[in-house]
């Protein structure tokens, strides 16, 4: 989460605060795209549609050997 919130998706509470003890929150401007699913910019849903893509692009391997996907 730190991470996130370095990158600036993910508010921290209190930054000089040992690590398990920070709280961390979503800003207000990234919730519809990432919470309500009843708002038009609602974005989650693209996630599905890009795995669904490129599960079924060509392989330049034979399934057999395809390298692990975690």
């Amino acid at each position: 989460m730190e991470q996130q919130a370095v990158a600036g998706y993910l508010m921290v509470d209190h930054v000089a605060a040992p690590p398990d003890d920070r709280c961390y929150a979503l800003p207000e401007e990234h919730r519809a795209v990432l919470v309500d699913d009843d708002d038009p910019g609602y974005a989650a849903p693209l996630a599905r549609l890009a795995m669904a893509f490129t599960r079924n692009l060509p392989r330049p391997w034979p399934r057999s050997t395809a390298p692990a996907v975690g």
